[in-house]
């Protein structure tokens, strides 16, 4: 092995010690940054030479712990090592001893693992990959089936630089390639990822990488790790969908996810990511998202809620009706009415959620997501839109869980996580504390789920009531048959169910309603009627009935809009003499004065959205101009 003469050497060389070959083993400068945030306490942070790496790994006497006399400890044995072993020598026991992520030790296994070749035939760009991967090796393990490599392109166009630099590829050379997305991964020998194992694996190896404990650390040095996962009711997950949706019925592209959240512990206690692992490593619960339709509606009443209004506040419900430009009605082309908060959750009301989203504020009804279980983020300015609440929103299976599971817990949020303890060999538990906030008061908890449980009681979502245990949820599906959801819970789970497209084409299930009250409701009361076997029944807190009653609507005497044909437009339309029957009416009368009449004949065609307050894709504001249910 010689300088400069191996495209692998130099890829590691770029990506870990650009001057391995002329500056000595330790790096004074990066080890004093290193002892210096130990000291103080803060995140420890690299700086190591591939020989002090090296030492890590080759020395068994070297412990790995972050602590100063670990580092004076690394860098003693380094500086011997630099003086009595060749450069060559070092390269090589590093590359064959350096932890690449998918469970590969040494660069011939990472080759196999990533590529399914051998060393020697790895490409410049695919050495690249690897290089890159010894910061980052389980993000760089699961390329293959990521939504986004954006930051994994980066980290490996910073090591083709390199290359560059240090003369191993030409300028030329480096503007051809391409990010070498790597193989699907096998199993290794002995490890059953068949199922749902593998995504179980899957999600507790990201969650112990959040948390600082790399796969490498957790490999080498015999940490027993302890999930949250219900053997049980991880079958009755999988069970539950394969006996409802079979996964061969399931067109390609549409993807079923289903999280549950033990609520008062935040412990993901089960879900669906998939049928089988090894035919498909993207995690539908954890990874995919999809938007939320009126299951959005439920942060909308809380944040109502949080401002001090009651539930028997009323909203003007009736459609259709134009908002910023768009055409928007309720659910069937109901027409709707003037109604409480109650009823326009338990009916899905369109109409009553815009007007009352525009009340309560768009910033703050984000900012109520957030607390709940939304990831910070997640919701751009852009949706910041009176038609917020028809749920152009996108979230993930597990955010739904954990923001319903908010309202379940009493308006405390516990943060969702997949690892219990995470026990060194001494058997001390090492796992940070996991965190918990009140994201609502106790009072709007009760009153979000009261309302939820006439949504299953006697509204859109009846087919997911449970026998023996209250249920509170929503249904929610977008325009088009692009996604449908229902989340609800219990008082001891929360579950979410959704099923969309992943490509955002309208889609179908033979046998199946594409809706939030038709195959998701129906999964859930699958699932959770297994699920919850083996718990008492439980009760809901009593509706807190707290708040000031305001009357958002215009007219209370107008608020049957069926009555209206009968009135004012008669005139003109027949001879007076001459009592029009009701039937042949024009299905859209003259609204109210504060709404002026529609120009259109026909009101049950909506108009596409062109206005600044609408997503640029055409679909998605056909989307957010109507929820469904």
């Amino acid at each position: 092995m010689t300088a400069g003469g191996d495209h692998v050497v130099e890829a590691m060389i770029s990506a870990e010690d650009r001057g391995f070959w002329s500056e000595p083993g330790v790096s004074v400068s990066g080890t004093a940054r290193a002892v210096w945030s130990t000291v103080t306490g803060q995140q420890v942070q690299g700086g190591s030479t591939i020989t002090q790496q090296m030492v890590r790994n080759y020395y068994e006497g070297v412990s790995r712990d972050q602590s100063v006399a670990r580092k004076i400890q690394e860098i003693i044995i380094s500086i011997k090592v630099d003086q009595n072993e060749s450069k060559e020598w070092v390269m090589e026991q590093y590359l064959n001893t350096i932890y690449f992520g998918r469970q590969a030790y040494g660069i011939q296994a990472a080759a196999e693992s990533y590529y399914h070749k051998d060393v020697d035939e790895l490409t410049p760009e695919e050495a690249a990959f690897l290089a890159a991967a010894i910061q980052q090796p389980h993000p760089f393990g699961e390329a293959d089936v990521l939504d986004s490599t954006e930051p994994l392109e980066r980290r490996w166009q910073y090591v083709i630089d390199g290359m560059v630099t240090t003369g191993a590829i030409s300028e030329d050379e480096a503007a051809e390639m391409e990010f070498p997305v790597p193989e699907a991964e096998r199993p290794a020998d002995g490890t059953d990822v068949s199922g749902y194992k593998g995504y179980m694996l899957q999600e507790a190896m990201n969650e112990l990488e959040r948390l600082g404990f790399t796969e490498d650390m957790v490999q080498r040095h015999g940490y027993e790790i302890v999930t949250t996962f219900d053997e049980d009711m991880m079958e009755a997950a999988h069970d539950a969908v394969e006996e409802t949706v079979p996964h061969d019925t399931v067109p390609e592209g549409v993807n079923l996810g289903m999280t549950t959240i033990d609520p008062e512990t935040g412990e993901v206690v089960a879900f669906y990511g998939g049928d089988d692992y090894l035919e498909n490593q993207y995690d539908t619960s954890f990874h995919g998202a999809a938007q939320t339709g009126s299951a959005f509606k439920p942060y909308v009443l809380a944040t109502a809620l949080e401002e001090g209004y009651s539930l028997d506040s009323r909203v003007d419900g009736r459609g259709p009706r134009d908002v910023q430009g768009s055409r928007v009605q309720n659910a069937g082309n109901d027409p709707g009415g003037v109604m409480s908060l109650t009823q326009a959750t338990e009916e899905s009301n369109n109409l009553g959620f815009v007007e009352l989203a525009s009340e309560v504020g768009f910033e703050n009804i984000r900012d109520t997501a957030y607390a709940s279980g939304f990831p910070e983020g997640s919701i751009d300015d852009n949706q910041l839109v009176p038609v917020m609440p028809l749920g152009a929103v996108s979230a993930r299976p597990v955010d739904q869980a954990s923001g319903f599971g908010t309202f379940a817990n009493e308006g405390v949020h516990v943060e969702p996580h997949v690892i219990r303890e995470i026990n060194n060999p001494d058997g001390e538990n090492e796992r940070p504390e996991v965190e918990s906030d009140r994201a609502l008061e106790e009072s709007t908890a009760a009153d979000v789920t009261h309302a939820l449980e006439q949504a299953v009681n006697s509204g859109t979502g009846t087919a997911a009531r449970l026998d023996g245990h209250p249920a509170a949820g929503k249904t929610g599906t977008t325009d088009g048959s692009v996604a449908a959801w229902f989340v609800g819970y219990t008082p001891q789970l929360s579950t979410s169910v959704g099923v969309y497209s992943g490509d955002n084409e309208s889609f179908s299930i033979p046998g199946h309603n594409i809706s939030g009250g038709g195959l998701p409701a129906t999964l859930w009361n699958n699932y959770m009627s297994r699920a919850m076997e083996d718990y008492e029944p439980g009760e809901f807190p009593p509706p807190a009935n707290e708040g000031t009653t305001e009357n958002w609507a215009p007219d209370t005497a107008t608020q049957q809009p069926e009555e209206q044909p009968e009135e004012e437009p008669q005139e003109p339309q027949e001879p007076p003499e001459e009592e029009p029957p009701p039937e042949d009416e024009p299905p859209e009368e003259e609204p109210p004065p504060e709404f002026p009449p529609p120009e259109e004949d026909d009101p049950e065609v909506p108009e596409p959205p062109d206005e600044p307050g609408i997503p640029e894709d055409p679909d998605e504001g056909d989307q957010m101009a109507r929820s469904e249910d």
